[in-house]
């Protein structure tokens, strides 16, 4: 491309002489130096008058292939576009369009190189980076792994809008063929969804092949829930082992949070007025509040005395909780509570406590909708799955039924539904 300098400063004016061009609205100066051929280099300029005010530009220098010829088309058109309303009508203007234009073309090859961009490709470039600083550490290995031993093999130098419902199915096939549960299969299939999701996101594609498939389906509920024995167990060895373990497994047992939720307690969400604590951004997306008992609040008027920081709960270092200590496994563990047990929904997780203090609730004749309000629950039906909890309930619901039905006047009908005719 031609040199184009679109300014001509008034040093440069004074200190070089500018001569008059063959062509009007034309001007060069000399080169002090630099010749071409027989003659000295001359750097071309023009000059007209636009919306009253006299506009000067520079273009550039001969020795960079501009002529007095060139220069005067250049101008020509300028002065075309000017009277008939198109663009560029200045050469600044002109630059600027060839700069967009330039940003539009490598925009366009850049699109076109991630249109073809292969699954594995994307997954580095793109979902690893966001994925690995966004989500847990145990969450994004679990990824990983779901990449590394079966996307990979199936899809990975596939490119990403090439990828079909039918390649999807083929990892699922293999995932059964390895006797892989559906938890697994689906937990799988989910890392695709979400991968797929960043894509769409990024324009790349328009479709989600993973939204136009039935995922694996498993009850994966938990259905363990500690007893009021096993529960003064668990605490008793938590508070000779770490006492802020017992009171984040108190608080959990007492209160429904959930593990996330107690990392983010901080001082001013407690009230000790009211007996509540203020539970920000849960899993439902709406602020609730949760009530103490009167073990959990002696517990955090402890805690208060000998707090130097606003989160409730912290590490050694004084940064917030991630992840609940491992001290918790090996108590589980040496309870004896998970020997033997295949299912992982009937093993004692953390997760349990949250589970125990709806099933005391249910078990002791709250009623769901309660129940759901106190755990924060965004639908009674991820309550419902208490229900078999308070079979008690259901027995005196259908006692009361029967009585109904048994105290109901008889009719004066027969069975035939025609009465006695009077003689």
């Amino acid at each position: 491309m031609m040199d184009q300098q679109w300014t001509i400063s008034e040093s440069d004016t004074m200190a070089r002489p500018w001569s008059a061009s063959k062509y009007p609205g034309i001007r060069y100066r000399l080169h002090e130096s630099r010749s071409i051929g027989t003659r000295r280099d001359r750097y071309f300029a023009i000059y007209y008058r636009l919306d009253g005010k006299r506009i000067e530009e520079g273009v550039g220098w001969e020795s960079a292939g501009w002529t007095e010829g060139k220069v005067n088309a250049l101008l020509a058109e300028l002065k075309e576009n000017q009277r008939t309303g198109k663009r560029p009508q200045t050469l600044r203007e002109q630059a600027e369009l060839a700069a967009l234009q330039r940003q539009e073309e490598a925009a366009r090859r850049q699109r076109e190189a991630l249109a073809n961009i292969s699954f594995a490709q994307f997954w580095v470039e793109f979902y690893a980076p966001s994925a690995s600083a966004s989500k847990k550490s145990q969450t994004w290995h679990n990824e990983q792994g779901h990449f590394t031993n079966w996307i990979a093999p199936v899809i990975g130098e596939t490119p990403l809008r090439s990828v079909t419902t039918f390649a999807l199915e083929r990892i699922n096939k293999h995932l059964i063929e390895k006797k892989r549960a559906a938890k697994t299969q689906h937990a799988v299939l989910a890392t695709c969804r979400q991968v797929f999701n960043l894509a769409a996101r990024h324009g790349l594609i328009e479709v989600n092949p993973v939204t136009q498939m039935t995922l694996p389906r498993q009850d994966n509920r938990r259905q363990r829930h500690l007893s009021h024995q096993e529960a003064r167990e668990l605490l008793a060895l938590t508070a000779r082992r770490s006492p802020q373990l017992h009171d984040i497994c108190l608080l959990s047992l007492h209160t429904g949070l959930r593990a996330g939720e107690i990392f983010k307690l901080r001082w001013e969400d407690v009230n000790f007025e009211t007996g509540t604590l203020l539970v920000r951004d849960p899993k439902s997306g709406k602020n609730r509040y949760a009530y103490l008992t009167q073990a959990t609040r002696t517990m955090l008027i402890h805690r208060k005395d000998e707090a130097s920081s606003p989160p409730l709960f912290q590490q050694a270092d004084g940064s917030p909780l991630r992840e609940v200590s491992r001290t918790f496994e090996r108590i589980v563990e040496e309870l004896g509570w998970n020997q033997g047990q295949a299912d992982p929904r009937l093993k004692v997780v953390f997760h349990t406590l949250r589970h125990t203090f709806a099933s005391w609730h249910v078990q002791q004749g709250t009623p769901l909708y309660t129940v759901a309000k106190l755990m924060g629950h965004a639908s009674l039906t991820m309550t419902e799955r208490y229900s078999h909890l308070a079979p008690e309930g259901l027995r005196a619901a259908m006692r009361e039924f029967e009585q109904t039905i048994a105290a109901a006047p008889v009719s004066a009908f027969t069975s035939t539904g025609l009465g006695e005719k009077g003689g």
